[in-house]
């Protein structure tokens, strides 16, 4: 009986210990806080979506009208990903030529401490592939 004891109590704590041997989890980055301000458009658009590291966000648009939501969890998991690519840093320092697009969108977007601004032209030249698709995703999931 002795020896079922031993194993009892020796077995949890040596399998215990290989679960733990492993690399330590990383937790993920998390969501910085987002702002996206559009403007521009045939129609004059002024439209500012306010997303929270929580997910919740507010969008209002050029009559100060507000809508509010939260993002699912796949939502929160893209936006995030979007957000932690090393190309939105490289894009934040670069400098732009003027769009070749007239009443074209136009986007200030702010990513934690980040500011970018540029304009939705696909006919200018090295558009910023990571703040275009970070806007768009920001954009289809506060719509």
């Amino acid at each position: 009986m002795g020896i079922y004891v031993a194993l009892a109590v020796v077995a949890p704590a040596a399998i215990a210990g290989c679960a733990s041997a492993g690399a330590p989890a990383t937790e993920p980055t998390p969501m910085p806080h987002i702002t996206l301000v559009r403007t521009g458009g045939f129609a004059g658009t002024h439209d500012t979506i306010d997303l929270a590291t929580d997910g919740s966000w507010t969008a209002t648009d050029r009559a100060g009208t507000q809508r509010h939501g939260s993002l699912s969890g796949s939502e929160i998991e893209a936006i995030r990903a979007l957000a932690a690519d090393p190309r939105i840093a490289v894009e934040a320092t670069a400098t732009s030529e003027p769009t070749e697009c007239a009443d074209a969108f136009n986007y200030a977007l702010t990513v934690g401490s980040r500011q970018l601004r540029y304009t939705d032209c696909s006919s200018d030249p090295n558009p910023p592939a990571a703040a275009l698709a970070l806007g768009r995703e920001v954009l289809t999931a506060t719509s």
